[in-house]
């Protein structure tokens, strides 16, 4: 299974459309971590194959939030893994992940992923109770430095691999 992670869009569809018809026929789903949600949701008909998932960020307003049914944060499985997904300014991600990966464990996930910062981030984080991977795609619409970047995410055999890849 394939997914397809983008964050921080703020409008900017043009790279998000790229990225999925690159990956489209390897693809089973695209999330979007905020910021520009309604970019995300606003294409499921143009690419009806696959699975659509989002949360808000904070540039999200609430009638983005209203008419689409979606909050800050959400978790779900993914071909049996569970993943905790937010936008990551509840957390504080700007001065750490700490509260990510807390809440991310308390949920019983494996995968926390998170926008916000506009700066891609993979790493393995030690927990008490084993390890979650923290995962930021980077910003699809807006980056900070160098090339719009978003998230691959692909679980096969129970394994879990998560990469950037940039537009």
């Amino acid at each position: 299974m394939r997914m397809l992670i983008f964050s921080d869009s703020h409008g900017v569809t043009r790279y998000m459309r790229q990225a999925i018809t690159i990956h489209g026929r390897r693809a089973d789903a695209v999330i979007h971590l905020g910021d520009g949600a309604a970019d995300l949701l606003s294409m499921k008909t143009e690419f009806p194959q696959l699975a659509f998932f989002a949360v808000a960020g904070n540039c999200d307003s609430s009638v983005v939030r209203d008419t689409y049914d979606i909050g800050f944060t959400d978790d779900f499985s993914f071909d049996g893994v569970r993943i905790y997904a937010c936008h990551g300014h509840t957390c504080g991600v700007k001065y750490g992940i700490g509260k990510l990966v807390y809440d991310a464990s308390q949920k019983g996930c494996a995968i926390a992923l998170y926008g916000h910062t506009h700066e891609p981030y993979n790493r393995y984080e030690r927990t008490g109770d084993g390890g979650i991977y923290v995962f930021n795609p980077g910003s699809i619409g807006m980056p900070y430095e160098g090339h719009p970047s978003y998230g691959v995410l692909e679980i096969k055999d129970g394994g879990i691999l998560l990469s950037h890849g940039t537009i």
